[in-house]
């Protein structure tokens, strides 16, 4: 009774092996997809959670934040921002916002306005090479304090 069990055991095994190692299995693709460590600034937060799908080639992925938050820290003055004022950054290398088919997420048409005291809330994707293991998220409009001080909410 002991091999019949044993046997059994080691063709399941076998079967759970293959199928993870399939090109077209789902367990294989969320095997390889482990989302980048992001780090966060003073001033952001992302209230979601980080995520990959697969990029257009094969050593690209998309790196979804969901729900990425910022307050605008004016009591009296909305603020604006460009696309182009959120990046993630892996030394020199800087990824910014990209379109991501079937993705609701910020629109990446028009620069967006945040009024006073009011939270900035949305998914942003950004296509990076499937290597990037480690990033940190940056927002560098021009934004001013109540006080009139620049802030840049970057540099994890």
């Amino acid at each position: 009774m002991r091999a019949t069990q044993g046997s059994t055991a080691a063709v399941v095994l076998a079967g759970l092996l293959a199928l993870v190692a399939s090109a077209g299995s789902p367990l294989a693709a969320r095997a390889q997809a482990i989302a980048p460590r992001i780090f966060v600034p003073y001033g952001l937060a992302i209230e979601g959670a980080v995520s990959v799908s697969p990029g257009p080639t094969a050593t690209t992925e998309y790196v979804v934040l969901d729900n990425v938050s910022v307050i605008n820290p004016s009591h009296d003055v909305p603020q604006s921002f460009e696309i182009d004022d959120w990046a993630i950054v892996d030394g020199d290398r800087i990824y910014h916002p990209t379109a991501r088919k079937g993705l609701g997420a910020i629109d990446l048409s028009a620069p967006g306005i945040v009024f006073p005291l009011e939270h900035f809330r949305h998914t942003i994707a950004f296509l990076v090479p499937r290597t990037l293991l480690r990033a940190s998220l940056q927002f560098t409009p021009e934004w001013y304090d109540q006080n009139g001080g620049r802030i840049n909410f970057c540099c994890a």
